[in-house]
Formats: structure tokens, C-alpha cells, sequence
């Protein structure tokens, strides 16, 4: 990780976050006071850790875009004219800080499981990034350059980039010709006759330039489609082995967790 990405990361992990609010959800669901301040109370990385995902998606390979983007260090509930907020410090990878900087996935969605073990009280198991949260009052995860000491600040704070604006152009714009075009011009188009030299033979023109591009750009399309093709396969195993291990669970069966995916009883 980069100096900046470093800096970025620790500023982040300094600032708290509202993940979620007591009272009505957007799709007419209630959030319980009481739950969101056990949660809280109750949270402990080492007894069990909230890890953060997207959309609430856990695929089983490690190597993938949508888990492991992150770990909740910390939460707190507040409580403010009748309504309680939870509160989440962030511990985010480079990964997680990526799609911030692209605005994607800028809003947080709790998972909490209720009864967790055997405490009978709701806990925080997961936080995923998403765009459509449930609960209303959620802190929007971006990047600012102002009032850094705000204690109110709930975001990273980072340098904005800046890039110049391009001169206009005093010339006429010329428009780019593509590959198929060129080779089109060059074979079909008419030109001027030259005058007849007999002693002269006739002249050759040379296509290697356009041919070489238009054999690079088959070449690309068919990395592309051998990406395609590998990841599709991938992704054909990965659902095969899930089949195959649903298809061999016995209906009704109270199978011991594996540890291989925790499902929340309420996502909001």
C-alpha cells in the first residue's frame, strides 16, 4: 500500500459513520431501538468480527470483488430525540477505498442477527456496501477536503485532484479514421490516373502498416474472449460445488455451521 493510500486508509479508520437508524425502514420494516444499542454493547472484533461485502454477496473463492472489503473496528449508539443511530468505525482495504473514490457503493446496509448464540440480542455479523440502503439516515462514504476537524466529520479526507482544462483548438478538427476504414480508402478509393511511363512498372502499395493493426485488434478480442471464457468457467465450478452441497443437505436438517457463510436474520 502507497503512502497516500496509507494516510488515506488511517484517516478513515478515525472517523464514525452512521450505518443505521431506529424506526421505519424504506420497504416498511422496523428497526428496534433496543436492537441497535445491544448491538453496540455487545460488539467485539475478537469475539466476532463484522466483515464488509457487497450487496450482501459472499462468494466462496478469495480472489473476487465483492468480500473482504473491509472489517467494523468498533460501534457506538446514540440516542437523540427518541431515535437511536449506530455508529461504526471502518477499517477499509484499498479495494473498498477504490469504489469510494468512484462514487460506487456509497452507502452501508447492516446485517444483524437476532438471537445471536445464545445471548438472545441482536449483533452486527456483516455490513455490505450498496447504493440502495433500507434504513433511512445512513452516512453517504466519500471523500472531502472540508473542515477535516469537524468532530461532526464523518468522512475521509483526502486531497482533491485537479487537472487543467484543455486550450481550444484554433485548427479544424480532424476526424480519426478507424482500422476497416483506412484498408477501405487505401483498396477502393479512386485516385488521379498518373501519366503513362511505359518503361516504369507499375507502382506497389504497401497494406503491412493496416494489416498489422487489424491483426493486433484480433488478437485483443480474442485475450477478451478467452478472459470471458475462463471466468465463465470459474464461475460454472463455483456454482456446481454450491449445487452439489445444497442438493446433499437434508431438508429440515440441523446441520452444524461450517464457517463457510453467515446468514443475518435482517439486512437493512
Amino acid at each position: 500500500m502507497n503512502k497516500f493510500a496509507q494516510s488515506t486508509k488511517e484517516k478513515f479508520s478515525d472517523r464514525w459513520f452512521c450505518i443505521g437508524k431506529s424506526g421505519a425502514t424504506v420497504d416498511g420494516r422496523t428497526i428496534e431501538s433496543a436492537d441497535l444499542i445491544a448491538a453496540a454493547a455487545a460488539y467485539d472484533p475478537e469475539l466476532y468480527g463484522a466483515r464488509i461485502n457487497l450487496e450482501h454477496y459472499r462468494p466462496y473463492s478469495p480472489k473476487n470483488d465483492y468480500s473482504g472489503l473491509g472489517d467494523v473496528l468498533e460501534l457506538k449508539a446514540e440516542t437523540t430525540d427518541g431515535v437511536t443511530r449506530l455508529y461504526a468505525r471502518i477499517d477499509p482495504t484499498e479495494k473498498m477505498l477504490g469504489y469510494i473514490k468512484d462514487r460506487e457503493k456509497v452507502f452501508t446496509s447492516m446485517e444483524l442477527m437476532k438471537p445471536f448464540g445464545d445471548t438472545g440480542k441482536a449483533y452486527l455479523v456483516g455490513l455490505a456496501m450498496t447504493d440502495s440502503p433500507a434504513s433511512m439516515g445512513t452516512t453517504m462514504l466519500k471523500f472531502r477536503q472540508i473542515a477535516p476537524d469537524d468532530p461532526n466529520f464523518t468522512a475521509a479526507y483526502t486531497q482533491m485532484e485537479s487537472q487543467d482544462m484543455p486550450q481550444a483548438e484554433t485548427q479544424p478538427k480532424t476526424e480519426k479514421k478507424g482500422i476497416f476504414a483506412v484498408i477501405h480508402d487505401a483498396m477502393f478509393s479512386k485516385k488521379p490516373a498518373a501519366p503513362e511511363q511505359p518503361s516504369q512498372e507499375p507502382q506497389k502499395i504497401d497494406y503491412s502498416q493496416e494489416i498489422a493493426a487489424l491483426n493486433k485488434e484480433l488478437e485483443q478480442s480474442a485475450q477478451i474472449t478467452e478472459k470471458i471464457v475462463e471466468d465463465y468457467a470459474a464461475l460454472r465450478q463455483e456454482f456446481e460445488a454450491f449445487k452439489a452441497k445444497v442438493e446433499s443437505t437434508p431438508v429440515n436438517a440441523a446441520a452444524a455451521h461450517t464457517g463457510a457463510t453467515t446468514v443475518a436474520d435482517s439486512e437493512y
